[in-house]
């Protein structure tokens, strides 16, 4: 049986010039089930794949997770999918927030989960394990104010000019 990983990272734009490395957050990654077309899911740009999830939605998923890992601080990620369920088809890639920046770690927050896309990854070998070339994925301004606002977080981007000033 081979392995295969995914590496990657997760960043969330602010507004047109900031952005947040998303770290922290779980990424899921699931098989499809028997209800979903996969090649159209694929085949979707990422921005109709993005779903805020129910917990009815996240428990109906629960038995198609095949692998799972946390983002580093940056929003970079390695994800290992040993589960002998993976043939190397596509699969859907979630994350999974407990906190979002600007929050208070240590106040405990219902979690947010939302499907980011459906990825058909092209592996190549490496010795006995599969490789796949980096996933890289900046969630729109849109979606994450959507998220950050779950949080009470809200966010001004701008620059303040006191009256009278020449900047």
């Amino acid at each position: 049986m081979s392995s295969y990983f995914l590496q990657g990272s997760i960043r969330a734009m602010v507004c047109d010039t900031c952005w947040d490395a998303v770290g922290g957050a779980e990424i899921l990654l699931y098989l499809h089930r028997d209800d979903q077309k996969s090649e159209k899911l694929v085949a979707e740009r990422v921005k109709h794949s993005f779903m805020l999830l129910s917990n009815k939605a996240v428990d109906a998923k629960k038995s198609s997770l095949i692998a799972r890992a946390k983002t580093n601080a940056d929003g970079s990620f390695q994800v290992k999918i040993d589960d002998d369920r993976y043939d190397g088809g596509p699969f859907e890639i979630d994350m999974r927030l407990v906190t979002v920046p600007g929050t208070d770690p240590d106040k405990p927050q219902a979690p947010v989960q939302v499907t980011l896309a459906s990825l058909a990854p092209k592996w190549h070998r490496e010795k006995d394990i599969m490789v796949t070339s980096a996933w890289h994925h900046m969630i729109s301004a849109r979606y994450w104010c959507h998220i950050l606002a779950k949080y009470d977080i809200w966010v001004i981007c701008g620059r303040v000019v006191a009256t009278g000033s020449q900047t």
